[in-house]
């Protein structure tokens, strides 16, 4: 009975992305016809109300749910992969910089990661992200301001993948140093809101409790890392991505979702990751 109910959830779930890209694909539809730009907010809208629809209160339920799986119309002219994924299972990187103060848990875990690439300049790897971070354009240290060099540069955060390798980019080219590009980023960060959202103890990644030097965290015990279980999370966020191709059109969107706050926290269309 149990595997039944949590199959019907899991399904609940599915059933309600596939319908967030049946609104993305009548909005393209319409652009086709019209030459206008896609009706963005009538998707936020119809996302945020779908999306509200769905509980899942447990973390065995919520699990259920972390799949790749591919969807494929009758006529063929609708092929599109939809992944669905946990968000704090790594550290949101603008959390780096928190209420002006370094936050030392990101800190160590930056060098170790640094340390294990064997970057060449760590310190201004890692100044660079600072002076992102913050809102002023004061140089931490020589060149470590993009914003003086790039006036179209953004300052105060790290919006997205894209605004992180211009950084990256940035990086190679003062540095000329390529294995900062080797690093798997994707896997190691994410580009939140800069709270310092705790981490969900059992979702971590591998990866990510090497470079935390986590050896033998366990979930219902209190440590001092930040890091917290599932129940005792005030918000749990979930990472959507769609990749579709329609009429030989390609789209990518992101929904970042809280799923505990029934909240969507972005959407992103056509980014790049």
């Amino acid at each position: 009975m149990r595997k039944s109910v949590a199959l019907l959830i899991t399904l609940m779930f599915l059933f309600i992305v596939i319908s967030i890209l049946g609104f993305i694909l009548s909005t393209t539809q319409k652009s086709l016809k019209t030459n206008n730009i896609p009706q963005e907010n009538l998707l936020i809208k119809n996302s945020i109300e779908l999306l509200n629809s769905i509980k899942l209160k447990t973390l065995k339920q919520t699990k259920k749910i972390f799949k790749t799986f591919p969807i494929q119309s009758k006529k063929g002219d609708l092929k599109a992969i939809i992944e669905i994924s946990p968000i704090f299972n790594k550290p949101d990187i603008n959390a780096y910089l928190f209420k002006k103060k370094i936050n030392p848990l990101i800190d160590t875990y930056l060098t170790n990661i640094l340390e294990t690439y064997d970057i060449k300049d760590p310190i201004f790897f890692k100044d660079i992200i600072l002076d992102t971070l913050d809102k002023d354009s004061l140089e931490r240290e020589a060149n470590s301001e993009i914003i003086l060099q790039n006036n179209l540069f953004q300052n105060g955060k790290i919006y997205n993948k894209k605004h992180f390798l211009q950084i990256l980019n940035y990086y190679v080219q003062k540095t000329n140093d390529k294995n900062i590009l080797k690093i798997p980023w994707d896997n190691l960060i994410f580009f939140g809101n800069g709270e310092n959202n705790s981490l969900t103890c059992e979702v971590l990644n591998k990866d990510v409790k090497k470079y935390l030097n986590i050896t033998d965290l366990k979930c219902d015990k209190k440590n001092n890392l930040g890091i917290i279980n599932f129940k005792n999370q005030n918000s749990f966020w979930v990472l959507i991505k769609i990749e579709y191709i329609y009429h030989n059109i390609q789209n990518k969107i992101r929904i970042t979702y809280d799923i505990r706050k029934k909240k969507v926290i972005n959407i992103e269309a056509n980014p790049l990751y």
